[in-house]
């Protein structure tokens, strides 16, 4: 499976997509991380859970939000990514997707 991929329209500034998204994440536990040139939100370490990731980018008046979880081969060795659909790891799933809702919420100005 791939990433989760949602874009809509927004009327925020840039400056203010990037303060909701990063108020968000922090509150949310997540913390700047760099993965393979992309600059993303890291939530876990991959010991106890699956790392999730979140990546919030903006064109003109769209916003473009991905989420993803990486998954086990062996434990604590992630690989891979997986969406927010599907039943393996849906506990984690779940919660990912329940928190990209509330921030594609918090995105959603149209004036």
């Amino acid at each position: 499976m791939s990433r989760y991929i949602n874009e809509f329209a927004t009327s925020y500034t840039p400056e203010q997509i990037y303060t909701i998204v990063n108020n968000f994440c922090m509150s949310e536990g997540f913390s700047t991380y760099n993965y393979n040139g992309e600059m993303l939100y890291k939530k876990g370490s991959g010991w106890v859970s699956a790392p999730q990731y979140i990546k919030v980018t903006n064109a003109g008046s769209n916003v473009r939000v991905e989420a993803f979880i990486k998954y086990a081969i062996l434990p604590g060795v992630y690989v891979g990514e997986m969406g927010l659909t599907g039943f393996f790891g849906f506990a984690i799933k779940a919660a990912l997707g329940t928190k990209v809702a509330t921030l594609e919420n918090a995105l959603r100005c149209i004036v």
